[in-house]
């Protein structure tokens, strides 16, 4: 598999990445031997978490996707350009590590053959999407701000559970500063 430089897609919050992705197998279980789709970051992942649920627990090793900058994800959608970012050494890194990521599940005896692989490399236009593959939704943030006030009131309350081993080092440490002063 080989991918080509990464394309912005749209301008402001709502731009991304689209990266095009060309791949050449001589694998039966492919419907063609070669073919070029256009992929965004949040598809490699979710391949990723993909794979990891089918085929980790089994003892295969998945190989990771490089993780998401929150910081360049900002500045390419609101920059004009990606040669305005300035930020074309990660780019060419994510590019080279996405590459190598499709290069390893492909070169495995396994995973290559997973349906979920082949679609990836197959569907054209847009795959489905999964919840955990979003770094940051309207629903997600809703999500985590209630989850936070669920707990605010928890952390509130003062335990009385009391631990009997740090009580009783606690007071030998008093009992040393105590003598420590007397000494000095």
């Amino acid at each position: 598999s080989a991918i080509d430089e990464p394309e912005k897609i749209g301008n402001g919050i709502n731009a991304y990445l689209v990266y095009i992705v060309k791949y050449e197998t001589d694998l039966p279980a492919f419907a063609q031997p070669a073919n070029c789709v256009r992929r965004r970051y949040r598809d490699f992942l979710k391949l990723f978490l993909d794979l990891s649920t089918k085929y980790a627990r089994f003892g295969h090793i998945i190989p990771t996707t490089p993780e998401k900058s929150l910081q360049t994800l900002t500045k390419v959608k609101l920059g004009k350009n990606l040669e305005e970012i300035n930020c074309e050494i990660f780019m060419e890194k994510r590019r080279g590590a996405l590459e190598r990521f499709l290069n390893r599940i492909g070169s495995h005896p396994v995973l290559c053959l997973d349906s979920g692989f082949k679609n990836f490399l197959e569907i054209e236009g847009d795959l489905p999407r999964t919840r955990e593959t979003t770094i940051i939704s309207r629903e997600g943030i809703r999500r985590m701000v209630r989850e936070v006030g669920d707990h605010l009131p928890k952390i509130g309350k003062r335990s009385t559970e009391t631990d009997m081993w740090f009580e009783m080092k606690q007071t030998q440490f008093e009992n040393l500063e105590v003598q420590m002063k007397k000494l000095g």
